[in-house]
């Protein structure tokens, strides 16, 4: 089934409606150079052509002028901006693949590190705001603590990636993929919120292909999640705790 829902993504049936800009991040662009507010205003809609310099100035979290409240990406020399998803659905579907990762981490005596919506930058090359970035095992070089973006200069990339795709799935599967096969992550996952399923990719050499079984999670069915998922309609989150625990023990 993981299958066939990426190929069905791919088709770009779902291509996204026009994105109305909330007014904070309206009046920060009009605070902008006549050129970095087209920049910004059109990454809203697609990957936009940009100078890491132009990306810092738009959406760095240092600079004085940057845009509040979004998610940035910069890769292959463009910039893709998004609003933080305020949506009961962005928000109540993270729930799963974080306990299915930490319950059955627990289960296994795996040693995990989560970050949740936190910066993972490659300096002048890379950066993204992933919903949720998962180190698993014994790693060799873990991010410091500190308020800083994860520079993966001096860190390694996260085990795990997970985007929830509320909107935009095909950007998810698309452009998103290649940049965290660009970043050396391991395994990438999507969490479609429409069809309450899982798409999840593995990641070897710059390439990505589809998976059901998990490969930094050895011994986990990716069903496990389409389930939880589809459990979350109609189940509250402990009723689904208790059902991964009976699972995992079993």
């Amino acid at each position: 089934m993981i299958q066939n829902l990426a190929a069905a993504a791919v088709d770009g049936s779902d291509s996204p409606a026009a994105i109305a800009i909330s007014p904070a991040i309206d009046a920060a662009i009009d605070r902008l150079s006549p050129r970095l507010a087209a920049i910004a205003r059109a990454s809203f809609q697609d990957w936009t052509a940009a100078t890491w310099d132009e990306f810092l100035a738009i959406a760095g979290e240092q600079e004085p002028d940057g845009l509040p409240q979004t998610h940035a990406y910069f890769f292959q020399s463009r910039i893709k901006l998004e609003m933080n998803p305020l949506g009961k659905d962005h928000g109540r579907f993270n729930n799963a693949p974080l306990d299915v990762v930490s319950l059955f981490a627990a289960f296994q005596q795996l040693r995990i590190v989560r970050y949740i919506n936190t910066t993972l930058r490659k300096t002048g090359q890379k950066e993204c705001q992933p919903d949720v970035s998962i180190y698993i095992g014994e790693v060799t070089c873990l991010p410091p603590a500190g308020n800083e973006v994860i520079n993966l200069d001096r860190s390694d990339p996260p085990s795990l990636v997970v985007e929830i795709a509320a909107s935009s799935i095909a950007d998810d599967i698309g452009v998103k993929r290649m940049l965290y096969e660009n970043l050396g992550v391991q395994e990438y996952w999507v969490i479609d919120t429409q069809r309450r399923s899982l798409i999840a990719f593995s990641i070897a050499d710059g390439r990505s292909g589809v998976i059901s079984q998990s490969e930094v999670l050895p011994g986990l069915d990716l069903a496990i999640v389409d389930e939880a998922l589809r459990r979350t309609d109609e189940n509250d989150d402990a009723a689904i705790t208790r059902w991964l625990i009976e699972k995992f023990s079993a």
